[in-house]
């Protein structure tokens, strides 16, 4: 357990135990009760008749009655954790000694009670009742455990005096049944921690290089319904949850805000909290100065700017970019997420091609899967002929703009590159003049073209453009597959989500390199795009 919780623990002993039948709320907890365990987690309060127990990563704590008892009526006001606390037991017991623990009463959301009604800061009145004959326990008076007697036919029952005991501890071990749970979480100054666990075995998740609907239990405690509408300043700047298989292995998903923080500064976030988990200082010391890439006063827009749509004003930044005039169907229920699978001697015989019989010198693996990319999707969508596509792809700017960003900036500084052609243009000129035109969207992204951009938006309140558009996004260049964690070195890298306006290239498995394709379109749709990519 990574946070502390607290839990007060309010005695009302009956007098029963005294043979008197009224109950004195007078009472302090040293006549009655002694601590058992946690000695430092346990705090008296209210001039003795309180008692505040208290569990963290150490230890948790407990107290006992000082006296057995073979009957009566016991009183408990409990106050329990005021957050979702799967996995803290506060219990309440009758046990026949320290060690020998016969009945328990336990407070936890995996019991079969409703434990919602435990959840804030409620105080709860659990009450036992305790007699040769049967043995209850009550909520706010009312039964919710009754254990008869039934020692004539082999059923276990108390036949000693017992001792009345009250505990809080670390229970997640057993208490969440096996299930994907929560076992810390930590929200403030706009960050989300979320720790879980479950028994389901990292095999049973299915193909864990690409996404699939299976992994989204690892983000099941950082996802709320209807996110995409949240305002922008309600968003969390970042969110993480670290999930145990019941195999031992480990999950850490991540949820970046993106208008925030770049893939680039992402990963710069993830070198350190792997360093951290090692022991180690910080690698990367980050520098948040946003001031870096402010609009300049008064604004300079020297150039036209395709790569960005002026706004509606009833747009959220974080609506599915690149929808509007595609016919790529947008219901969840059509579309899968797809990936085909490019092998190293694919992609070279892809290159080859390109510089066969064309002014391209040079071209680089991103560039020409790009062109192929473009060209594929644009005509497997049914775009019309005429019909401008603009392919988009963010381009880390850092050290293409005067002064250069200085290493370690934490924010965004990805600006979306952007090639532009009708659809009869791609299906009629040869590859080098796709490549030729992905080149250039990277070219133009000089100091003055991207500070023009910055100074476009800040007039305009634009956004990347939606008109038949759609986003490359090159994941397998940001290595964040070579992070070396205190529990290992990671396995894989991989999106847990691909929307329709989005393709992401994908690192191929560790043995076998090359690179895979991750888009979201109808069936029918990527069988023309698998068509038209494997063409050489």
């Amino acid at each position: 357990m990574g946070s502390l919780f607290l839990v007060f623990l309010i005695l009302l002993v009956d007098d029963g135990l005294h043979a008197r039948g009224s109950i004195d709320t007078e009472l302090s907890f040293d006549q009655n009760y002694e601590v058992i365990w946690g000695d430092d987690h346990v705090v008296s309060l209210n001039q003795g008749k309180e008692i505040q127990l208290t569990m963290d990563n150490s230890s948790g704590s407990g107290f006992g009655s000082k006296m057995t008892y073979g009957s009566g009526l016991f009183h408990l006001r409990i106050k329990v954790p005021d957050r979702n606390s799967a996995g803290v037991v506060t219990a309440y017991y009758m046990a026949k000694g320290i060690e020998s623990k016969e009945f328990t009463f336990g407070l936890t959301p995996q019991q079969i009670f409703t434990i919602t009604e435990f959840f804030g800061t409620n105080i709860k009145l659990c009450k036992t009742h305790a007699s040769s004959n049967i043995l209850l326990f009550y909520v706010d008076n009312i039964p919710i455990r009754v254990y008869k007697n039934k020692s004539n036919i082999g059923v276990g029952y108390p036949s000693k005096p017992m001792q009345i005991q009250a505990t809080l501890w670390d229970g997640d071990s057993w208490a969440t049944n096996g299930v994907l749970v929560p076992i810390m979480q930590l929200s403030g100054a706009g960050i989300v921690v979320a720790a879980a666990r479950t028994d389901k075995k990292l095999g049973e998740f299915g193909r864990i290089s690409a996404p699939n609907p299976e992994l989204r239990e690892l983000v099941v405690f950082l996802y709320e319904e209807g996110e995409e509408e949240i305002n922008l300043k309600e968003k969390p700047l970042a969110s993480l949850q670290l999930t145990q298989f019941g195999c031992g292995s480990l999950a850490l998903a991540s949820h970046y805000n993106h208008c925030i923080l770049d893939g680039i500064a992402v990963r710069d976030f993830e070198v350190n909290l792997a360093a951290l988990t090692r022991g180690d200082d910080l690698i990367i010391v980050p520098n948040a100065d946003r001031t870096l890439l402010r609009a300049q006063n008064p604004p300079k827009i020297k150039h036209p700017h395709f790569e960005y749509s002026k706004s509606t004003g009833i747009e959220n930044l974080f609506t599915i970019r690149g929808t509007s005039g595609i016919n790529a169907r947008q219901s969840l229920e059509e579309n899968q997420i797809h990936v085909l699978y490019l092998s190293p001697q694919k992609i070279g015989s892809f290159k080859k091609k390109a510089l066969k019989n064309s002014n391209l010198k040079n071209s680089t693996t991103f560039q020409v899967i790009a062109a192929k990319i473009w060209k594929a999707r644009s005509i497997a969508t049914k775009m019309p002929e005429d019909t401008v596509s603009t392919m988009l792809f963010p381009v880390d700017v850092r050290k293409r703009i005067v002064p250069e960003l200085p290493d370690g900036f934490a924010g965004n500084a990805l600006v979306p590159g952007f090639a532009r052609a009708t659809v009869r243009e791609l299906m009629e000129l040869d590859d080098a003049c796709h490549i030729r035109k992905v080149q250039e969207g990277i070219e133009r992204l000089d100091d003055e073209y991207i500070k023009s951009g910055i100074d476009w938006l800040e007039v305009n309140r634009g956004v990347p453009c939606r008109d038949d558009s759609f986003s490359l996004v090159a994941w397998w260049r940001l290595g964040l597959e070579e992070q070396l964690f205190a529990w290992g070195k990671l396995k894989c890298a991989t999106p847990l989500a691909v929307k329709p306006g989005l393709v992401m290239l994908l690192p191929g498995a560790q043995d076998e390199g090359g690179l895979s394709i991750c888009l979201n379109l109808p069936e029918d749709q990527m069988q023309e795009f698998c068509r038209i990519m494997l063409e050489i």
